[in-house]
């Protein structure tokens, strides 16, 4: 089984505004220009999330998960638990803030990539809070927009 993060933030690390807001993200949309979701997306076999991304993606117009397994890390559903309802070959996909940081904390997240937006925030919902992990780079590429992404194994 694999698990990558794949998540965006501001350069001073958050990835929503207090109040959910992600409108932000668009600052960095180009046509033609996906930075790499969509490969990513296809390498993917299921998804576990967490509650209140699952919220937020319900606002959306369009739900963007399609056919794939879809879990929701509720609370007092443990990561392990959710991992026990994917078959032990499959490569997951890991989003949302306390989601991933569950994941770090208990040594379960496979690899990050994280697409740093070239905005400050000032404030709002921090990525990283209480974390600690060794990363190893495995690549980088940044691109027209100013949007700079990073990819590590933990």
């Amino acid at each position: 089984m694999k698990t990558t993060a794949f998540i965006a933030m501001s350069l001073d690390g958050f990835i929503a505004k207090h109040d959910g807001d992600i409108e932000w993200l668009r600052s960095v949309e180009m046509v033609g220009e996906d930075y790499g979701y969509g490969d990513f997306w296809e390498s993917i076999d299921g998804l576990i999330i967490g509650n209140n991304t699952y919220k937020k993606i319900m606002t959306f117009p369009e739900y963007p998960y399609g056919d794939k397994k879809l879990v929701i890390l509720k609370s007092g559903v443990s990561p392990q638990q959710a991992l026990a309802q994917f078959k032990q070959d499959a490569h997951l996909y890991i989003d949302g803030g306390m989601t991933i940081r569950s994941f770090i904390t208990q040594r379960l997240l496979d690899e990050l990539i994280i697409s740093i937006i070239p905005i400050l925030l000032g404030n709002g919902i921090p990525l990283f809070t209480e974390v600690e992990s060794t990363l190893t780079l495995i690549g980088s590429k940044s691109f027209d927009s100013g949007l700079v992404q990073l990819h590590y194994r933990l």
